[in-house]
């Protein structure tokens, strides 16, 4: 009788286990056949979804409360291909240093090719925890150049993220709130709404509702699975179009070195690689 008490209990204390590795196989089945809309916000190995999940040197391509999550300082530094043309090439580096006052951080990135287009853009972002509330804000200078044609012009976003309970934090991101223009056109004002879901510590689960005016707002998923402190496997899916996103991360001392590909059903594949230093 003691043993068939025993045996129950030691398979009750396993179930909670099995239910996360069951979320975890469901929600990369999901990803491995999902989607992607051609922008560059990472990490594009989770499906872009980093409306909640960004932090550290990614805050600076995501949401810019993710920045007064972290410790410390960071810096990263990410190169993508574009659907394998050369011509599509673009560069970001980034970084974050908290201060007992609040977190900045620093960035820039560079698009195309300068004889035929290009887009450089630059800017610094402040982040600061009130309370329980992550809130950021983040200004950039953006410059676009073809030939003999130059024109740039100033963008301002602003972001929010906060725990709902212990293993769920939300996050909101709008970005160009001043509905700027460049040489007279209107640039859109997009934005993404989301969460992120850590019931163990070694899985995550993130997923937005993003938007880009005044095309229809998109879904985007992820999932990230860190094994044994050194591999993190990761996954998602964007729609409209309907595309799937797959990555790898490495973390070997205080570096993380990731890989990302993206798969377009009509453009083919687009591959970014990173690499992120924190102390």
């Amino acid at each position: 009788m003691k043993q068939v008490r025993s045996k129950s209990i030691g398979l009750s204390n396993h179930l909670p286990k099995m239910r996360y590795w069951f979320i975890a196989i469901v929600a990369f089945c999901i990803s491995v056949f999902g989607a992607d809309d051609g922008h560059n916000d990472w990490p594009a190995s989770l499906g872009r979804a980093t409306s909640a999940a960004s932090d550290g040197a990614l805050s600076f391509h995501g949401n810019p409360a993710g920045a007064a999550a972290a410790d410390g300082w960071s810096a990263g530094f990410f190169t993508n291909r574009e659907w394998g043309l050369n011509e599509l090439a673009t560069f970001d580096i980034s970084g974050r240093m908290a201060f007992p006052w609040g977190t900045i951080a620093a960035g820039g990135s560079f698009f195309g090719e300068r004889e035929l287009y290009s887009e450089a853009c630059a800017g610094a972002l402040y982040a600061k925890r009130i309370w329980r509330v992550d809130t950021g804000i983040r200004a950039r200078l953006l410059s676009v150049s073809s030939g003999d044609w130059s024109a740039s012009t100033a963008i301002i976003g602003l972001g929010v993220r906060a725990p709902i309970i212990k293993t769920l934090d939300a996050g909101a991101w709008i970005d160009n709130i001043a509905a700027s223009k460049l040489d007279g056109n209107q640039l859109p004002v997009r934005g993404a709404l989301g969460a992120a879901f850590r019931p163990t510590d070694w899985l995550r689960l993130s997923c937005d509702l993003y938007s880009e005016s005044p095309n229809p707002s998109t879904l985007r998923i992820g999932q990230e699975i860190l094994i044994g402190q050194i591999l993190s496997v990761r996954s998602g899916v964007t729609f409209r179009p309907n595309c799937y996103h797959f990555g790898l991360g490495i973390n070997f001392s205080d570096f993380e070195f990731t890989w990302a590909y993206i798969g377009h059903p009509e453009l083919c594949g687009s591959t970014q690689l990173g690499i992120i230093y924190g102390g």
